[in-house]
């Protein structure tokens, strides 16, 4: 098996993360960004560790600048028509469990800087691969999904 970049999204606890990281530098692969379920941030040598809670409200990991990350275009707009829909009816389900009220406009900005976010992290740390452990299910996860299968 050759040698792949690796973006892990996990969804189980610190130790479960750290274990699953390790297997899979010692099988060669170089894990490159790590977003997890974990509520506080932890260090994962050479990797950019990221939180859920915070991917879904927007916020980049702390290590990663954005201030090159290009907003998305037109044409990416359009070819992910269908993944803007289901975010914007995944967002009311989770705007009404969390008892905040988000406006139209609100949860599309919110759609277009996640876009940006993950979008500027594909292309600059260029993963072989995304492991996702469950489908994803958030509104965070399914964007970079989305913008994965596009690309």
């Amino acid at each position: 098996m050759s040698k792949r970049r690796i973006l892990l999204v996990w969804n189980g606890n610190k130790d479960e993360a750290l274990q699953v990281v390790a297997t899979l530098r010692q099988e060669g692969h170089d894990v490159v960004y790590v977003l997890t379920s974990e509520k506080k941030y932890f260090d994962i040598p050479g990797a950019v560790v990221h939180t859920d809670d915070d991917a879904r409200a927007g916020i980049g990991a702390p290590s990663v600048d954005v201030s090159g990350f290009a907003p998305p275009g037109a044409d990416m707009i359009r070819s992910l028509y269908k993944t803007e829909s289901l975010i914007l009816t995944m967002m009311n389900r989770k705007v009404e469990r969390a008892g905040r009220s988000m406006t139209l406009d609100e949860k599309k900005h919110l759609y277009y800087e996640l876009l940006r976010y993950w979008n500027g992290v594909l292309a600059v740390y260029k993963p072989d691969c995304i492991i996702f452990p469950a489908v994803p299910h958030n509104v965070s996860n399914f964007v970079l999904y989305s913008l994965a299968r596009l690309r």
